[in-house]
């Protein structure tokens, strides 16, 4: 569950859990905005799990399992995804969720500096990508789908502008840098783009780069390259370890000469190179296998 529209990833992860056939999987997706938004929905979803009758409860982020976890009845599983932990507000209910859920999954190693889920019932499991929708594509007819010049240095921003976790300051400048050396190379803004243009665009860029403050386990690092599109980032979240052992992707310091120092190392990597990374820790069948093994180990401790 989510606040509307359900985050991608997370769709990604029903469609899959839908295909096997030990599971009869309905999503729902919380209609509302802050607390009071969440608990005027409450009688909805109390109908809905009356029509329904699920045996299990898996709610992403830590709000959803707060809200989840309001009946007491059917036993719940939260997955925390990042957001829910680094936002200070956000935090409290998540607290709650973690306390009252019979087991929690965390996306990120990383997530253990700001609450210790090992004391709890837990698992670490990130977020898996879709091989079969994020994978290369010719760069060219890319851009002439989606009307981008071929003979130009494009960059990918991770996420909107506008959000302030997001660090786009940082990018923005580092690109003006670039710019102002000689190097003629636009951003985009990763923003009310269709989501099966994603895997478009993704492979129509040069770069992708993510420059945020906080992260769990960030899935725009992973689909760029599951694309073998190459990409830069800060250190943040999981990010190292998505990392290891890619030859296309950089690790950036939280500095404008560093960005711009990564983009064009980047920028420069031979399209004829062997590209090689760990994708397979982070492949959806082996998530999908986990989830469904979690799912029945909290039925039989019931």
């Amino acid at each position: 569950s989510g606040n509307p529209p359900i985050a991608p990833f997370v769709l990604d992860q029903i469609d899959l859990l839908k295909k096997n056939d030990e599971l009869i999987v309905m999503p729902y997706a919380i209609k509302g905005k802050g607390i009071v938004g969440y608990l005027l929905s409450y009688l909805k979803f109390k109908g809905f799990l009356k029509t329904f009758k699920p045996q299990i409860i898996h709610a992403h982020f830590g709000y959803s399992g707060f809200f989840a976890n309001i009946q007491r009845k059917i036993p719940v599983i939260t997955t925390f995804h990042g957001s829910d932990i680094h936002n200070s507000r956000k935090r409290k209910l998540s607290m709650i969720a973690l306390k009252l859920s019979k087991h929690v999954i965390y996306v990120s190693k990383y997530l253990n500096k700001f609450v210790d889920f090992e004391k709890y019932k837990s698992s670490y499991l990130p977020c898996g990508v879709s091989t079969d929708i994020f994978k290369p594509l010719d760069k060219k007819q890319c851009r002439e789908n989606l009307g981008l010049d071929v003979n130009k240095y494009y960059v990918l921003f991770s996420s909107s502008f506008h959000r302030p976790e997001k660090n786009s300051k940082l990018a923005i400048d580092a690109i003006d840098l670039l710019n102002k050396s000689g190097i003629d190379i636009q951003l985009i803004e990763f923003d009310g783009i269709k989501r099966e243009n994603v895997p478009l665009l993704m492979n129509a860029v040069d770069v992708g780069l993510l420059t945020s403050l906080n992260e769990g386990s960030p899935q725009f690092t992973k689909e760029c390259i599951s694309c073998e599109t190459p990409i830069v980032s800060v250190e943040v979240g999981d990010v190292r370890d998505q990392f290891n052992n890619c030859n296309f992707a950089y690790l950036a310091e939280y500095s404008i000469e560093s960005v711009a120092e990564n983009i064009k190392k980047a920028v420069s990597v031979s399209s004829h190179l062997k590209k090689q990374s760990n994708l397979d820790f982070y492949s959806n069948n082996r998530i999908i296998s986990e989830t469904i093994q979690i799912y029945k180990k909290v039925l039989n401790e019931k």
